[in-house]
């Protein structure tokens, strides 16, 4: 099993009230309603971007728990890179993590059947932060730790986003933001295809989006 959460968010968003409000050829003196609900869109547009990309516009903490080593790479071979004896099958000196760009692991632990939990030091791997998906490299001649839990032995907390900063974000991705947010105002009940499919995104944004979009592991 892998699961893969958000456990803090983003503290800024890539485009402002404002800035999506002269968007809307407003003139920028917003209400508090006014303001509240472009906010609401900046960002529910931000996650639906964030989402189908899988990449972190902006600075924010998740937290990957496997099963396994190499559970996130759809090779469940044994031995190498791996303790024996350990419920550790894997068969890669690598994690990829589902979303980036990767700033930066917080920990990496394991845990044992009594649920205590043990910090994998960080001078036994590196990061490649240039990978997409980022990727935690097991430095050579060492091994993952072993772990005993049956569920859920190992975690991952790693930091992913483009930096702290709205104007960190690559350019494309704050207009497809802000065109979606905009799209989302000017259509208060979205728009369906047929009447069957509802559309979500207008294409011109998903063209954005597309460039983007990291595979699958």
């Amino acid at each position: 099993m892998i699961s893969n959460k958000r456990t803090t968010d983003a503290t800024v968003e890539p485009v402002t009230p404002t800035e999506l409000d002269t968007h809307l050829r407003g003139d920028g003196a917003l209400s508090s309603n006014d303001g509240t609900t472009l906010t609401t869109l900046i960002t529910s547009a931000r996650e639906y971007v964030e989402e189908y990309t899988r990449r972190a516009l902006l600075s924010q903490t998740w937290t990957l728990v496997m099963d396994a080593w190499g559970a996130n790479d759809g090779n469940l071979g044994w031995w190498d890179g791996v303790k024996e004896g350990a419920i550790s099958q894997g068969n890669k000196g690598y994690i990829e993590l589902p979303v980036g760009p990767l700033i930066s692991v917080t920990s990496l632990s394991t845990y044992d059947s009594d649920n205590a939990s043990t910090v994998f030091s960080s001078s036994n791997y590196f990061l490649d932060t240039n990978a997409v998906p980022g990727q935690v490299i097991l430095n050579t001649g060492l091994v993952w730790p072993a772990f005993t839990r049956t569920r859920n032995g190992i975690e991952i907390i790693y930091v992913a986003g483009y930096g702290t900063v709205a104007t960190s974000v690559p350019r494309p991705l704050k207009v497809a933001v802000t065109q979606l947010a905009a799209h989302w105002y000017e259509n208060r009940e979205l728009v369906s295809k047929s009447g069957k499919e509802r559309l979500l995104a207008p294409m011109h944004v998903q063209a954005i989006l597309d460039q983007y979009r990291v595979a699958k592991l």
